[in-house]
């Protein structure tokens, strides 16, 4: 019995070994630094887009169906006014939804009534709407669920000049580790933005924490009646991981 147990736990020891050896295979057989390379810049935005989900609930399906359309109605009129293009608003499906009463056992309750929701989403070009555009909306019934994302119309010529200043931060960032290490700096192996290398470093054993988009926003001083403002800046960030070979 005591043979059998020893033989067994040999036996595991031995594919931990293979597991490991397997794993450490993986790693570039060639010696590297690994760098994250920063950029960021303050903008301010001249586009909002605008989520919300407009919800009524009545005793009678119809009556609930007519003041979600009513209420989605108003909505447009009031941007039609704003020079909003109807390309620029986009309503989806109605959703509607049995409520039932509760019970203290596992059977239906009796129908309470029906909920109707529907989504939209509009995109404001001109950011000078923005204050109007949410007083009158906060202010409507059966507007539920708003978020705003605001952003800049030139975001991809920014993002671009982002991506080559961290390109260089990345490259500065690993001169001064190669030469920390009495070492000379090479190609570049592989490199890759935001939180897309994680894949990468899984394949090679490593781990980063992601590095997605991020923007934060410094508010402005003008708001609406219900201080409803756009922010007065955004603060675009652009992340990007290089892998260097080792002279």
């Amino acid at each position: 019995m005591i043979k059998f147990l020893t033989a067994t736990t040999m036996f595991i020891s031995s594919l931990f070994f293979v597991s490991q050896y397997a794993q450490a295979s993986n790693l570039p057989d060639f010696p590297f630094v690994l760098v994250t390379g920063e950029a960021k810049t303050k903008v301010a935005p001249d586009m909002a887009t605008i989520h919300l989900n407009l919800m009524a609930f009545d005793k009678d399906p119809e009556q609930a169906l007519f003041t979600v359309g009513l209420r989605g109605r108003e909505i447009v009129k009031l941007l039609n006014e704003l020079d909003v293009k109807r390309n620029d608003i986009k309503s989806y499906n109605l959703n509607k939804q049995i409520q039932r009463e509760r019970t203290n056992g596992y059977g239906q309750g009796k129908i309470s009534g029906y909920e109707v929701n529907q989504r939209f989403e509009v995109t404001l070009r001109n950011i000078e709407h923005y204050s109007l555009v949410m007083d009158k909306l906060i202010a409507m019934k059966n507007v539920n669920n708003v978020t705003i994302n605001f952003d800049v119309s030139n975001r991809q010529s920014l993002i671009q000049a982002l991506v080559r200043k961290a390109g260089k931060d990345a490259k500065q960032k690993a001169q001064d580790l190669a030469a920390g290490l009495d070492a000379k700096l090479g190609n570049v192996f592989a490199a890759t933005q935001d939180s897309s290398f994680n894949e990468f470093f899984a394949r090679f054993g490593l781990r980063q924490e992601n590095m997605g988009r991020f923007e934060a926003m410094k508010m402005s001083d003008r708001g609406g009646n219900y201080n409803m403002f756009a922010p007065e800046t955004i603060e675009l960030r652009k992340t990007i991981n290089v892998v260097y070979k080792l002279k």
